[in-house]
């Protein structure tokens, strides 16, 4: 399943930023508090969505939570970097090779363990041993 794609990016940490963000995001969606948000009846599955998005990303308008939302009243704190945390078994895979270890570095903090990408960098050896050091499978 593809969470998080970072295409279009001028920069290849934006595009690997991009994208573990996104994958963060998803994460987010399947905390405790969040599935346990009671919506009012007649809510749309677009409108629940697009609410849950805002609740995980800390952007949530109090008008929009009180017309959506039964329960609870208004919205609960998340411990969002904790759950983050738990984020694992992340994919990261590129089109191009990785020009400096640098993007392996940024994918360890969205919980990667398995990097694909093209070789043909003169640092391919730097990066691949960082992969190799930070406990990711890397696949040419």
């Amino acid at each position: 399943m593809t969470i998080g794609i970072g295409a279009g990016q001028q920069s290849r940490l934006h595009c690997t930023r991009l994208a573990g963000a996104k994958a963060r995001v998803w994460h987010l969606r399947s905390h405790p508090t969040v599935l346990a948000l009671k919506f009012k009846k007649g809510v749309s599955r677009a409108a629940k969505s697009t609410l849950v998005d805002q609740y995980v990303t800390g952007f949530v308008a109090l008008d929009e939570w009180e017309t959506a939302v039964e329960s609870p009243a208004t919205p609960p704190a998340l411990n969002r970097d904790e759950w983050a945390k738990q984020l694992n078994g992340v994919a990261l895979a590129s089109d191009a090779f990785f020009p400096f270890p640098d993007n392996i570095q940024l994918a360890q903090q969205f919980g990667t363990i398995a990097v694909a990408a093209p070789t043909g960098s003169v640092q391919d050896n730097a990066v691949i041993d960082l992969a190799n050091k930070l406990g990711m499978t890397f696949v040419k």
